[in-house]
């Protein structure tokens, strides 16, 4: 099921990952441009590289939530509840 999930999920991916490369980005990089040249404020200006990590983020966070659901499934039968007692299993 899994392994479903992940394949209908591909195309949403890939478009998130288009976008964050194409659109966000792009005008990130604008502004941050812009700043560099024009700002009176000397403490903002420095080395820096715009890096889009939407794609990266939601990817992590999907990760995590099947990790959780992963640890729930495999401690929800008797002898682990007696280890780790309900404060522990939440």
């Amino acid at each position: 099921l899994s392994m479903l999930m992940e394949s209908a999920n591909k195309g949403i991916k890939d478009a998130i990952r288009h976008i964050d490369r194409g659109v966000v980005r792009r005008v990130i990089e604008a502004l941050w441009l812009f700043n560099m040249r024009y700002s009176d404020d000397n403490a903002i200006k420095g080395d820096c590289k715009v890096v889009a990590r939407g794609a990266n983020a939601m990817l992590q966070r999907e990760q995590t939530l099947n990790a959780r659901t992963q640890f729930l499934s495999f401690t929800n039968n008797p002898t682990d509840m007696q280890i780790l007692g309900l404060e522990g299993r939440a």
